[in-house]
């Protein structure tokens, strides 16, 4: 799975990376745009309010020219010198006084205002100077003295000259609300401040809080800049302290400046809202690109989960059906060696040493017998015997006997959360399972620790192969954990981590027997140093009322003589002297255990007749005209097995008595109630057990007869 990340997540990189680019880049240019849009057209806006102001200007100052023209200023007559001069005012309505200053004397000779007696000097020496060295009209600072009325006014000079020479200078004081009334002109946002400055940075109008403002002096990063360049654009703050963009341009008439303050928000926002929805995108496409990444890493693991489910299920059939027929090879191969060791046995009893070495032997293979028991457990080839039994009360019962197979560090605890948690299973088995568990569950915690048993209702289908409803059985120890290479092969028959002698490997392998052959699912989850997790999940009865819990095993075919063959009939001397015995007729494929078999049959006095095959079989039904009982393996190669070989038996000799040996029995075999028809014995047998069997279903036989006589009777 960490092989795929790298190479999704440089996908989901190549493909939302050029997308994320360009938006970021087309905003980036969307944004520019704007800004530099906003700032030309404000730039605009300014110079075309410093054209207006220079223009109100130049209006008054052609105004004193025309006055500065006039003859009676050549022969000195100042009465009619007033008298123009008011008519020239009337023209001008923004004007509050207008003198005439003597520029030799300094002073005033005559004036146009509504309090002449209160008129101060308005020009000094150091400005007759200035206007005697450049002899031209100048718009001056706000005369700011309270004398020169209600309000602060604005000077314009103009020199008049006389052959060549400064003669007078004429002061006119303009009211600030004719600059108030051009920045009213201007067709600009509400929201934007416009104000006007005069050489020394003092606000002279403005077109919001004008009367809080004029006389004060101006924002001083805007007036340096103004100082510097004679124009400007920057990020500052109004007069107020709000944050605005200022631009700003300086009238070539007046020297005044004029500013316009833009409020950040307005440049700011559009470029908060771009950053904002770029970062929304950007999130939106990694969240999309993320969402769509884990699920592509979600169903590859699926699907790696699922492949891997099916690919172990296959494994472990294939182990299972390699096990089968091993047992059942094993399981012939002990039955030769019990023929022959049991048949040495009869003829030794003299030698004690080779009596014990023989005992010895049967021993060892009873030892084999219960091994290959166990494989056929994990092959889902043992004989159940199912039946509707409450989990929660098994556990319950088997509760007494789990402790006596733990220690006392380890403390254990019943959790019977199922309802209604009936199944259709072996009880034997599943105790079994359980303490199999529980054993490992307490080899996993030397130094102790908790061991818990939990039962719970388990949802329709979240349980691997298990259809409908089911218990989950979990076994939770609190041990050492089980490694990640280790824990793939637990169920594989002989695989241990248990030292030599403390364990066959098997345990395990029963458990995942029992619980298939249940129709169930087994699962394991575990880390080192956590604990380890056992889950099984069996169905409930409801709806396992009509499973059959075991498989049929594969054909099995096995090459053999292929040469004509007749039955032979063996009888004992004895049984012949006693004018005939019951014969047996002992089918199996392997010739030495049939006639292991054979023999032992014999010496308790039966005639046997032996065929290795179905086929053998059916022709000894046949031709020997008395067979009272039928022996007969379950698996046979050539024709029939040995269950459809006892149907046959049965429909051509009715009263024939049947046993089936088998080292399983199968699906083929349990089906209809068939198994309750026949004798069963199970593989590898001894000879005793043999004639133990034959004398079973012969006294079974006789039994119903006489059953069956008394009725009639």
């Amino acid at each position: 799975m960490k092989t795929l990340r790298t190479p999704l997540y440089m996908l989901v990189a190549a493909v939302t990376i050029p997308v994320l680019t360009t938006a970021v880049v087309l905003a980036g240019l969307a944004v520019t745009r704007q800004r530099e849009s906003l700032e030309a057209r404000s730039r605009a806006e300014v110079a075309e309010l410093v054209e207006h102001v220079d223009s109100a200007f130049q209006r008054s100052i052609a105004a004193l020219e025309a006055l500065a023209a006039s003859k009676s200023l050549d022969s000195g007559d100042y009465d009619a010198f007033r008298e123009e001069a008011q008519r020239v005012a009337t023209t001008q309505p923004h004007w509050a006084q207008l003198v005439l200053v003597d520029a030799r004397t300094g002073t005033n000779l005559t004036s146009i205002t509504a309090n002449p007696a209160f008129l101060p000097k308005l020009i000094g020496a150091s400005e007759l100077k200035d206007m005697a060295r450049s002899p031209a009209p100048q718009v001056a600072e706000l005369a700011s003295n309270p004398r020169l009325g209600s309000a602060p006014l604005i000077q314009i000079r103009i020199p008049v000259l006389r052959e060549g020479l400064l003669r007078y200078v004429l002061w006119t004081g303009l009211r600030a609300e004719a600059i108030t009334q051009v920045l009213g002109s201007g067709d600009w946002p509400r929201s934007w401040i416009a104000t006007v400055t005069d050489r020394t940075g003092t606000v002279v109008a403005r077109s919001r809080n004008h009367e809080s403002w004029i006389g004060r002096p101006a924002n001083a990063e805007i007036e340096q800049a103004l100082r510097e360049s004679g124009s400007a654009w920057l990020k500052g703050s109004t007069l107020e302290g709000s944050p605005a963009y200022l631009v700003a341009d300086t009238g070539p008439l007046s020297g005044w400046s004029v500013q316009l303050a833009i409020p950040s928000r307005e440049i700011d926002g559009p470029i908060r809202w771009g950053a904002a929805l770029i970062i929304g995108g950007i999130a939106g496409s990694v969240a999309v690109a993320a969402f769509l990444a884990w699920l592509v890493m979600r169903e590859i693991r699926e699907r790696r989960e699922r492949e891997h489910m099916i690919q172990q299920s296959q494994r472990m059939e294939l182990i299972g059906q390699m096990t089968s027929g091993v047992a059942h090879d094993f399981n012939n191969i002990l039955g030769v060696l019990v023929g022959i060791l049991e048949t040495v046995a009869r003829r030794v009893t003299s030698d004690a040493a080779l009596t014990s070495l023989i005992a010895s032997g049967i021993g060892a293979v009873e030892r084999g017998r219960t091994l290959t028991q166990q494989l056929l457990a994990f092959a889902r080839r043992q004989t159940l015997k199912p039946e509707r039994i409450d989990v929660n009360d098994a556990l319950t019962e088997l509760n007494r006997l789990i402790p006596q197979s733990l220690d006392h560090s380890v403390q254990l605890q019943l959790d019977l959360r199922a309802v209604g948690a009936e199944c259709l299973i072996d009880r034997s088995q599943f105790e079994a399972a359980i303490l199999n568990l529980v054993v490992n569950a307490r080899d996993a915690m030397p130094k102790g620790g908790t061991l818990t048993i939990r039962t719970e209702d388990a949802p329709v289908g979240g349980h691997g192969t298990v259809e409908g409803p089911a218990v989950a059985i979990s076994v939770i120890d609190t041990g050492q954990g089980i490694p990640a290479e280790v824990i793939e092969r637990v169920f594989d028959p002989f695989f241990t981590t248990k030292p030599p002698g403390k364990g066959t490997g098997l345990g395990l392998s029963q458990v995942y027997g029992f619980v298939k052959q249940s129709a169930g699912h087994i699962e394991i989850s575990s880390r080192p140093g956590d604990g380890t997790t056992v889950r099984l999940w069996l169905p409930k009865a409801a709806a396992q009322e009509a499973v059959e819990t075991l498989q049929p095993p594969p054909e099995r075919r096995i090459s053999g003589d292929e040469r004509p063959w007749r039955p032979k009939l063996v009888e004992p001397a004895a049984a012949a002297a006693k004018g005939g015995s019951p014969t047996v007729l002992i089918v199996d494929d392997e010739i030495i255990i049939a006639t292991s078999a054979a023999l032992a049959l014999n010496e308790a006095g039966y005639a046997t007749v032996i065929a290795t095959n179905g086929d053998q079989a059916q022709q000894a039904l046949a031709s020997e005209p008395r067979i009272d009982v039928l022996f007969t393996d379950l698996i046979l190669p050539h024709g029939p097995n040995g269950l459809d070989l006892a149907r046959i038996a049965r429909e051509r000799r009715p009263e024939i008595r049947i046993v089936i040996a088998s080292g399983h029995i199968t699906k083929a075999i349990s089906r209809a109630g068939e198994i309750e028809d026949y004798a069963t014995i199970s593989k590898p047998y001894s000879g005793d057990q043999v004639v133990a069997a034959v004398n079973a279903t012969l006294e079974s036989g006789r039994t119903e007869k006489r059953a069956e006589a008394e009725s009639l009777g």
